[in-house]
């Protein structure tokens, strides 16, 4: 865990790095928050990673913003297209596992699953530009977000020496449950449950998901029982905030979960921070209960499916230790 000095110069830095996502909300394109909140979570995933990584995983983040848009266009195809995006970016993102990065790829199938089950809300700000340029504009703008993070977090960290975390050997055959589960929720999703909140179970999948069965167990539990609290701090704040200032909570709930994605503190309360944002940046004030009960029934439901998958998987086809450990 980052020491004093060093944990205030990282929430400076993830202050700075979210701004574009604050001044979102409050400008016209405030539908397009949730994207940018969505896009902006895999590039401080690979912070450590340098300014490489982080721009690669920000070209990433633009790049699936504007084929997810596009394949809206196809119709009836789009339940087997995008599924098969789904499945091909977990293939994509199979080598972050090797390095502990593997939530990054999980992230930007969720940026890609919300787009298509959802994009008028994050379109709405565009919407007179045509199919074409709505993608174009809002992958445009996902550009520009994540590569003002990236380069403040750069030119912020480029001379702290940030040690590597220790990454265990897999027992769990990671890309192979990713793309199982991510995209059997996701066809499920665009199927039947478009322009729902059914993709919350692919988040659900991408952030409980991990290679060992003991940091899955963790993150089931900690999942659980931060979008429990975080539904609790939405309502509260839905109750006792005046309805014109919930708009600007839920763009300070966003700046939270920056700071704590980059920090790396505890998962609950990432995941609490995280779905204060969704929620507040999701329902209006007066639907924010039923926002809270859909959010924890789909977590809970979702975190259990993907632990009970992973226990039957490990059963019969566990993960293959590397050449070096054998």
């Amino acid at each position: 865990m980052p020491r004093p000095p060093r944990m205030l110069l990282l929430t400076l830095v993830a202050v700075l790095a979210a701004l574009p996502v604050i001044a979102s909300a409050f400008s016209p394109w405030a539908g397009a928050t949730s994207v940018l909140v969505l896009s902006l979570l895999p590039v401080l995933g690979v912070a450590r990673g340098g300014i490489r990584s982080m721009v690669l995983v920000s070209a990433a983040a633009a790049v699936t913003v504007l084929v997810s848009l596009l394949l809206v266009q196809t119709g009836p195809l789009l339940p087997w297209l995008g599924t098969a995006l789904v499945i091909g970016l977990a293939v994509l993102a199979s080598p972050l596992v090797k390095i502990g990065r593997e939530s990054t790829g999980a992230l930007v199938i969720v940026l890609a699953v919300y787009l298509m089950a959802v994009p008028d809300s994050a379109s709405a700000p565009f919407a007179s530009m045509g199919p074409l340029g709505v993608a174009v504009a809002l992958g445009a703008l996902v550009a520009f977000t994540t590569a003002w993070a990236s380069a403040v977090i750069w030119l912020a960290l480029r001379r702290v020496r940030i040690p590597a975390s220790e990454v265990p050997p897999p027992t769990l055959p990671y890309t192979l449950l990713l793309a199982f589960l991510a995209g059997l929720f996701t066809f499920v999703t665009l199927m039947w449950f478009r322009e729902t909140n059914a993709w919350w179970s692919v988040l659900t999948v991408a952030v409980v998901l991990q290679p060992t069965g003991a940091k899955l167990a963790s993150r089931v539990l900690a999942r659980v029982a931060g979008t429990v609290l975080g539904g609790v701090i939405a309502y509260a704040v839905a109750v006792w905030v005046p309805a014109e200032a919930v708009t600007l909570v839920g763009g300070v709930a966003a700046l939270v979960t920056a700071v704590l994605k980059l920090t790396a503190r505890p998962y609950w309360a990432y995941a609490a921070a995280l779905t204060v944002t969704i929620v507040l940046t999701s329902f209006a004030p007066r639907e924010v209960l039923a926002g809270d009960a859909m959010r924890v029934g789909i977590t809970v439901g979702a975190a259990l499916l993907t632990a009970a998958a992973a226990v039957v998987v490990a059963r019969f086809l566990p993960a293959r230790p590397a050449a070096s450990d054998r």
